[in-house]
């Protein structure tokens, strides 16, 4: 729903169509009587079929290695919890509020990613858009 939110505020309106893997929350009367209020259409990803999600995929992984695991607080060093000594826990280096974290995600997301040259398409997200 906050995705939703967001393209409203971006955008100014609704997705015509909604495309989601088959998670229970994505199934539920809430959402349903959402979607119908709007007329969205949803339509629901192949279990299984790991490539109809490969571009959500790659962004979410694209957003772990270069936002958020270059964090203060990130768990990556947890990988080896051996090495882990107290002083340096990622727990007690927690920073960062849900507020906080959202704004520093939509910065990186529209004004750095967004204006960074993509490999494959030769030009930025933002231009091809």
């Amino acid at each position: 729903m906050m995705v939703l939110k967001e393209c409203v505020k971006r955008h100014g309106r609704l997705p015509k169509v909604l495309v989601v893997d088959g998670g229970k929350d994505f199934q539920s009367t809430y959402f349903e009587t959402f979607l119908a209020c709007y007329a969205i259409q949803k339509q629901v990803r192949p279990p299984s079929k790991p490539r109809f999600g490969s571009v959500c995929e790659r962004l979410f992984g694209t957003t772990n290695k270069k936002f958020i695991h270059n964090l203060v607080g990130n768990t990556q060093l947890m990988t080896n919890v051996r090495q882990v000594s107290k002083e340096i826990s990622p727990r007690k280096h927690a920073v960062w509020t849900l507020p906080l974290f959202s704004e520093y995600l939509f910065k990186w997301l529209y004004e750095i990613y967004d204006t960074l040259e993509h490999s494959t398409l030769g030009q930025s997200p933002r231009e091809v858009f």
